[in-house]
């Protein structure tokens, strides 16, 4: 037996939610200006609902109140909370208890509190739309389902707006799949979490990185703390702090990382853009891309990841499956390839004149090299082994970005008796 929804709860959570909001963007403002606000906010709340009627969800009309309700909310958050400056690097691990002053614990506050009405109404609005798809015909459905889906994107302007006020970016990671399962969501995420990590040390340090390893300062500063769930393809907000720059244009060493692994996710088989980047940061964050895009491979799924400063969008980018697959087969294709001569002195302790190889003992490391030759060593140029010797030798290492390994190969040139 199938169970119809209780058109009454879900205006009772359409009007607990919204009321909810109205209490965390006007708790502590002076009266006149909370009622203010509330006017601005009501007029474009309505203005909204009216062009959606009217005219569509995505329609033109619809998406002008929706800039007109984020410039209400965010005019009425600016100015019910005066307690520190727009601009100045803002660092979460710098800041004491009493450094936060009462206007920081608000605005935490104020974001735990969004928080949760995001997730109850994601999930309100989870089991609406099922019921749609299953009941089309139903007008009451539909409405309420829109305006489920209005109060979950004022939420999360709402969010935004209070992230911002505490030096948070706010990261929103898509997957394009309905319900992926536990280890495609968790590893997907995770490899994207090292190579942002990884891409990030490399940056700030501007040192190429050759190992999968990051300081514990460089994971702290680039970590990913979950914040919401929201319904449809399966996505996650997560939360960063990142600093606040004089000029807003201006991008931190957090928003290059997050770019170049955004430019790399979407660089497929472009072997330039791979070894370039590669120059700069290094084979571990190209590594980890590999990682990521193979991650995705093996479920058969995309991402979609927008990097959000306030309201805006820094940087985004769409990835589909069949692109990951794409750049992961381009990664192990791609090699680098590292040629010189090198003179060394040792032991020549064993050839072979049929296989044209060589054995030969490093004095100074130890270390035993074996390699190819063609004229080093034959009839009109004999070796004594074993005996000890001065070698010329060409040294060949080819670097795979997608396995972290390197094959090194030796070709003697010469041999010079000691």
């Amino acid at each position: 037996m199938r169970h119809h929804i209780n058109l009454g709860n879900w205006k009772t959570l359409l009007g607990t939610a919204a009321l909810a909001t109205g209490l965390v963007l006007f708790a502590g403002a002076p009266a006149a200006k909370a009622d203010g606000c509330r006017d601005r906010l009501n007029k474009a709340d309505h203005r909204l609902h009216e062009a959606i009627e009217r005219h569509g969800y995505e329609s033109r009309q619809a998406d002008h109140w929706r800039h007109e309700l984020r410039e209400a909310r965010e005019y009425c958050w600016q100015h019910s909370h005066r307690w520190r400056p727009r601009c100045g690097r803002r660092d979460r691990h710098q800041r004491s208890r009493n450094d936060h002053g009462v206007g920081d614990a608000k605005a935490e506050q104020a974001l735990l509190h969004l928080q949760d009405k995001i997730l109850r109404t994601s999930q309100a609005l989870g089991k609406l739309e099922a019921e749609v798809a299953l009941r089309p015909e139903s007008q009451s459905l539909r409405a309420n389902a829109l305006s489920l889906r209005k109060l979950h994107e004022n939420l999360q302007g709402d969010f935004h707006i209070v992230a911002d006020s505490l030096g948070l970016n706010v990261c929103h990671y898509r997957m394009l799949l309905d319900r992926p399962p536990a280890k495609a969501l968790g590893n997907s995420i995770g490899a994207f979490q090292d190579a942002l990590s990884l891409t990030y040390e490399s940056l700030k340090t501007g040192i190429p990185k050759l190992k999968r390893i990051f300081s514990p300062k460089s994971e702290e500063e680039s970590e990913l703390r979950v914040a919401y769930s929201y319904p449809g393809s399966f996505g996650v907000a997560f939360t960063i702090p990142n600093e606040r720059l004089l000029f807003p244009e201006m991008r931190t060493t957090l928003d290059k990382a997050v770019e170049t692994v955004f430019h790399l996710g979407k660089a497929a088989d472009n072997k330039s853009i791979i070894a370039d980047t590669a120059r700069i940061i290094g084979r571990a964050p190209i590594v980890a891309v590999h990682a990521w895009a193979k991650a995705n491979v093996k479920y058969g799924v995309g991402a979609s990841i927008r990097w959000q400063k306030r309201e805006s969008v820094s940087s985004e980018v769409l990835i589909q499956a069949p692109e990951f697959n794409e750049l992961s087969n381009s990664l192990e294709r791609t090699t680098e390839t590292k040629e010189e001569d090198i003179t060394l002195e040792g032991t020549l302790v064993g050839a072979d004149a049929k296989s044209k190889t060589f054995h030969f003992l490093d004095l100074d490391t130890s270390d035993f090299i074996k390699g190819k030759f063609t004229n080093a060593i034959s009839d009109e140029q004999q070796a004594k082994i074993p005996g000890r010797y001065k070698v010329h030798i060409h040294k060949t290492t080819v670097t795979s970005y997608a396995m972290d390994e390197e094959k090194v190969s030796y070709s003697l040139l010469r041999l010079e008796g000691l």
